[in-house]
């Protein structure tokens, strides 16, 4: 009998509140900080070009093996970069979104982007080219390669605490 009320009072609690409801293609839930969508590309606007050198690493370390990549000698005076990448494509319908090619950028040339509407009537299309990437990637902002030191409780890390 008591479950019987203890479901009865529940569903009345939710049918008195209010509904959170969203149209989505027109607004669009908040998305987490930590939320990886897409792998990018980064372009650097100080030089305009991309960071990728074309140092395949992300593509040996990709364990779904989507990405593929080629590259050149680089021959622009603007930095110190020995190559440069040519092409570069990734297939986001094999993606797992894991973020390993994020990772293992020693250059930290790609990242992981807001972008995950993929909705799409043919298998092909989910195939981006550098073009698409750098696209997505545009407002990314690069990180710094080290993650600050935070500790969960203050004084933890104080030597002073234990004497």
């Amino acid at each position: 009998m008591r479950g019987i009320f203890g479901g009865f009072a529940q569903t009345i609690k939710g049918f008195l509140r209010k509904p959170i409801t969203r149209l989505y293609p027109y607004e669009k839930a908040p998305l987490e900080a930590r939320f990886m969508g897409a792998p990018s590309l980064l372009w650097d606007d100080k030089v305009d070009e991309i960071v990728c050198v074309a140092c395949n690493i992300c593509a040996r370390s990709c364990p779904d093996d989507c990405i593929t990549l080629t590259g050149d000698k680089y021959t622009d005076g603007k930095t110190n970069k020995k190559n440069i990448v040519r092409d570069y494509w990734i297939d986001l319908g094999r993606c797992s979104y894991c973020g390993i090619c994020v990772e293992v950028c020693p250059f930290d040339a790609n990242e992981m982007s807001p972008h995950f509407e993929l909705t799409t009537y043919e298998r092909s299309t989910l195939v981006y080219d550098k073009d698409q990437l750098v696209n997505i990637g545009r407002g990314v902002t690069r990180r710094t390669g080290k993650p600050e030191p935070t500790s969960p409780l203050p004084g933890i890390l104080d030597p002073s605490t234990y004497r």
